[in-house]
């Protein structure tokens, strides 16, 4: 007989050298008898004089054994079998567990110096790998690059070879280096800008920062724009955008890609990619909208990427009701097209947009609005969507909610559609994530917040994306403040940025490589700077008010045979409140 320690727990080990028989007990619940239990039992099959149990192994479906003090055995407890773990010699085995206790306070103090300086030690060996890894990169791209010659590139024998180097140094670039490193890099060569410039290569870029979650950012707006990492949100940056000398508001009607739609609250419109600093300006349209007896109207916008004809979108889409009339309206929409440099018109849109000021929210190649069937007799909310490829509507189906006491609205999030349900009546939101885009069944519910649980109540909240782990939601409450909320713990945590104006809008932003002059219709704002100026300087015949808003009723065809006068507009401050002012204005 013979005791051992297993796994902190008691050991029999009985050795019957008359039968050579060797049994181990084990007590599973210490200083209880009936806890007892017969690990193993098995016959020798070559004579030894002990057995000692030293460990079970990692999925305990094993027990490492020491025979005589010269061989070590792993013995399975399912099939009975024995199986050699070390070689035969003479020692003495005993099991040991690393740990940091220390045996008096001068070397618990020595222990912690050395972690510290072997914490810092590898601190500098990580960032030393990695410095040496981007220099390594760099070295190599530089290498292939001046190796290959733009004028190798073009002989048959050589293209092969050249299309290796070109997918590694494609590699290279997508794993160390950010969209403002790639600008710089086109200038080392032509190589290297032919590479950059490819198309394929733009959009690789694109679907591995989008894959990955990387090269994020944050655009905010009042009166300006400015930018604020994802990945490190600690100080906001002005954004020098293309309107920026305009002297007004600038507005952000939709991102897609890396490109913001933006519109400077007169007659000019632009698509800008911030990463590349390139704008493109968009030639105005008109409405064309029928005769009504008074005029209420709002104009909302959505972009996006129409993957079948690999075109930019932006969709215009304006609703006018006759407030005599209040559940009737009339909807315009139409369609710029980057790749044309051109508006069209598409069918009227025939439901009511819910939301004056939002614009589509892009999802799985469409945009989405919220809306009713009618202003005021049907004002069940349901949401929308318009498909880019083939321009159609349809009805997205929605979780199994009742629309009753509660805000919705839309969002994207992580490229899913998001539905926020605000119970303002309890105090109670509610966020969906739809995870297989067009299944109802697919909706879950990501997060029911109780706003009593909060230091201060909110009006609402909308998710805007994940954490690149998945376990947090970086939200924005009241359009004033950030936080992440913790979807395992549910616990809140403040984002404080510097810089940040009191009151905001907030967008996500990709880093891309999109380009914008593929049509040639690229604005070189210092070229444009004198016909800026003398537009800022005309004085307009029109009403503060309605310069901004006069030119969506410009008259033209057989319904209208005049301007609106300046004699009629100056009657009016707004046109809901004088409709009789109104309908003299236009007729």
């Amino acid at each position: 007989m013979n005791v051992k320690s297993l796994d902190g727990s008691l050991c029999l080990i009985a050795n019957y050298c008359e039968v050579h028989v060797v049994d181990i007990w084990m007590m599973k619940e210490y200083g209880v008898k009936e806890s007892w239990t017969k690990l193993v039992s098995f016959s020798q099959s070559k004579p030894f004089d002990f057995v000692l149990p030293l460990a079970f192994s990692k999925n305990g479906d094993q027990v490492l054994l020491n025979i005589d003090d010269n061989e070590i055995v792993w013995y399975d407890l399912r099939s009975k079998r024995v199986e050699k773990a070390m070689f035969q010699c003479l020692f003495k085995a005993q099991v040991s567990v690393g740990s940091l206790v220390p045996l008096n306070d001068n070397d618990a103090m020595i222990n912690r110096k050395v972690m510290a300086r072997k914490r810092r030690r590898e601190m500098v060996r990580k960032n030393r790998k990695k410095n040496t890894k981007r220099a390594l990169a760099s070295s190599f791209i530089l290498f292939v690059s001046s190796a290959s010659g733009y004028g190798t590139m073009r002989k048959p024998g050589n293209r092969n070879r050249v299309a290796a180097i070109a997918h590694i140094m494609q590699e290279l670039y997508l794993e160390f280096y950010g969209v403002k490193d790639l600008l710089r890099f086109r200038c080392v060569s032509k190589p290297w800008c032919s590479l950059i410039d490819d198309p394929d290569f733009i959009k690789l870029q694109l679907s591995h920062s989008l894959k990955t979650s990387t090269h994020l950012s944050l655009v905010l707006r009042d009166c300006y724009l400015f930018s604020v990492a994802f990945d490190s949100p600690k100080a906001a940056q002005k954004l020098d955008n293309p309107f920026l000398d305009e002297g007004v508001g600038t507005e952000i009607w939709g991102s897609c890609n890396g490109l913001l739609a933006l519109y400077n609250g007169g007659e000019e419109m632009a698509l800008w990619n911030p990463s590349t600093r390139k704008s493109q300006m968009l030639s105005f349209t008109e409405m064309e909208f029928p005769r009504y007896s008074c005029l209420t109207q709002f104009i909302v916008y959505g972009l996006g990427h129409d993957p079948i004809s690999d075109d930019y979108k932006l969709v215009q889409m304006v609703q006018l009701y006759d407030e005599e009339d209040n559940d009737s309206f009339v909807s315009e929409v139409k369609v710029y097209s980057l790749r044309t440099n051109s508006w069209r018109r598409i069918k009227d849109f025939p439901f009511y947009l819910k939301y004056r000021r939002a614009y589509g929210v892009l999802a799985n190649n469409a945009l989405h609005w919220v809306v009713s069937k009618r202003p005021e007799s049907d004002t069940r909310s349901f949401v929308v969507a318009f498909d880019l490829g083939t321009e159609e509507y349809r009805v997205v189906e929605l979780p199994d909610c009742s629309d009753q006491g509660f805000h919705m609205n839309v969002r994207s999030m992580g490229g899913s559609l998001c539905l926020i349900s605000n119970y303002w009546k309890v105090h109670v939101v509610d966020i969906w994530v739809m995870k297989e885009y067009g299944v109802k069944e697919s909706w879950i519910k990501l997060v029911s917040v109780d706003q009593s649980k909060f230091t201060s109540p909110f009006e609402f909240v909308l998710p805007l994306a994940f954490s690149q782990n998945g376990d947090r939601v970086l939200w924005n409450i009241d359009d004033n403040k950030f936080v992440w909320y913790d979807l395992r713990s549910k616990r809140v945590k403040k984002v404080r940025v510097e810089g940040v104006p009191s009151s905001f809008e907030s967008e996500m932003l990709v880093e891309s490589l999109v380009p914008l002059n593929g049509n040639g219709a690229m604005i070189n704002r210092k070229d444009q700077g004198k016909e800026k100026q003398k537009k800022k300087n005309t004085k307009s015949p029109y009403p503060t008010f309605w310069q901004k808003h006069i030119y969506w009723i410009k008259v033209h065809g057989s319904h209208y045979s005049k301007a609106p006068t300046l004699s009629n507009l100056a009657k009016l401050s707004h046109p809901a409140q004088h409709p009789q002012a109104a309908a003299a204005a236009i007729g």
